[in-house]
């Protein structure tokens, strides 16, 4: 099961986005790199279009997760198991069958979102490596983090106007 089922949906909260982005795996090591206000506004909305992105494509599991008939309970049951010997009850053949229908969906639904989420950030006029680097860089630098913070608050103020 991929990390994308096992996430719970929440609501989106400005302040929480790029704090959320702080557990997010890198694919660049963290470098200290300038960064414009410019390149910084167009970080912050990529970033919350990637949010945008990310939470309806858990949505989206969660919905698939319910329509192939599990609850809540016995699916977080069945992944968190160490092994399917250890569930109780036991695993059924067609809970197997539902798995598997779940992890085809799931495939699928990750590959949308990864596309929808470069695109978000190719949309802002960034490629996917500057994104990656502004990303390390707020990481690093508390003040731009704070910037960064407040662009997305204003950007999802906006929306939530909208």
């Amino acid at each position: 099961m991929t990390p994308w089922a096992e996430t719970r949906a929440q609501e989106t909260s400005a302040p929480s986005t790029l704090a959320q982005t702080e557990n997010a795996p890198q694919d660049t090591p963290p470098t200290s790199t300038t960064v414009s206000e410019a390149e910084l506004e167009q970080f912050a909305h990529a970033l919350v279009q990637v949010k945008i992105v990310e939470q309806r494509a858990i949505l989206s599991i969660l919905e698939e997760i319910k329509r192939q008939g599990f609850s809540e309970e016995r699916f977080n049951a069945i992944v968190s198991a160490p092994s399917p010997e250890s569930l109780n009850p036991p695993l059924t053949t067609a809970e197997q069958e539902k798995l598997t229908a779940i992890n085809a969906q799931v495939e699928a639904i990750e590959a949308q979102a990864l596309t929808q989420m470069t695109q978000a950030v190719v949309n802002q006029g960034l490629t996917y490596e500057r994104y990656q680097a502004i990303l390390a860089t707020v990481r690093q630098q508390p003040e731009l983090k704070e910037r960064a913070q407040q662009l997305v608050t204003e950007i999802v103020g906006q929306l939530r106007e909208n």
